[in-house]
């Protein structure tokens, strides 16, 4: 067998192998969809506030901005799982898995657009390898817990570097990667993976499939308020994601394409958790 025809065969034998492995990994697209949503938030009216980005390192208003918001994600997530239903775990899911995927974009998957075209966070695990069965709702929602959990203390963390004038990129790609595998699992929930029928490769199919969904969605949603969606703008009743959400999320049904399908709507309960939580984590900073 010559050169040429061992590589045929090494891709052939590789396209097979393939469809005996369930997927693992998604392919989260390191170049954005559309041109010029970067976030860029504007001065905020609070003069405390103010003078404190002003005067602190380069970068702190969106450090800060990104722990609130994590935190309030956090714990509106764990809300919906303790005391919500279930439309409003699902309906929280899907605004993790949005922000999830826009804070990654800048936090790991940019800072590679001159090597690679992808990176390959891991799935969500649609099968439950302590017995086989699909993975159950109860199960990916303690996942994304978790998920959100590690993003709240390491985006913490990331601030408190920066005030020390000490800053890490490392721990800012890996706040990125915990995000991007977090969206993928909380995508799960949003999609109903956990009711997919099928093996394990059709099971990891719908994985798949709910993150790409999810992810262009969060990109739809990003063109029609013209920002890319990141946690960071939960901390500004300004920014386009609060403005959006806090008019009823009217822009999610203002189409710029007519062939666009419309968007899940934020339901009321998920959405008022929201804000008292938003409200909650910056006020509790601000007390002695």
């Amino acid at each position: 067998m010559d050169y040429a025809q061992r590589q045929t065969y090494n891709k052939v034998m590789t396209r097979q192998h393939r469809r005996t492995i369930p997927r693992s990994e998604f392919h989260l697209p390191v170049a954005q969809m559309s041109e010029g949503l970067s976030y860029v938030p504007e001065r905020t009216p609070d003069e405390d506030m103010a003078a404190l980005y002003e005067d602190g390192p380069a970068g702190i208003r969106i450090t800060k901005d990104q722990k609130f918001g994590n935190a309030a994600m956090l714990y509106t997530y764990d809300w919906a799982v303790r005391e919500g239903t279930e439309e409003d775990q699902r309906t929280a899911a899907r605004l993790v898995s949005y922000v999830g995927f826009g804070t990654s974009y800048y936090l790991y998957a940019e800072r590679y657009v001159e090597d690679v075209m992808y990176r390959k966070p891991p799935l969500a695990e649609g099968i439950d390898r302590a017995t086989g069965w699909p993975t159950t709702l109860e199960k990916l929602n303690t996942q994304v817990l978790t998920g959100l959990a590690a993003a709240a203390g390491l985006a913490m963390q990331i601030e408190h570097e920066l005030l020390e004038q000490r800053p890490d990129e490392d721990q800012n790609i890996l706040l990125g990667a915990i995000m991007a595998h977090t969206a993928l699992i909380a995508a799960a929930v949003a999609e109903k993976v956990d009711k997919a029928s099928g093996g394990p490769i059709a099971i990891q199919n719908s994985a798949y499939m709910a993150g790409t969904k999810t992810y262009l969605e969060m990109h739809q949603l990003s063109g029609n308020i013209e920002a890319l969606i990141t946690s960071a703008q939960f901390a500004n009743p300004y920014s386009p994601l609060m403005v959006n959400l806090n008019t009823k999320n009217k822009r999610l049904k203002t189409k710029k394409n007519q062939d666009e399908p419309d968007l899940p709507l934020i339901t009321n309960p998920v959405l008022n958790r929201l804000k008292l939580n938003i409200a909650g984590v910056i006020a509790s900073e601000s007390r002695p």
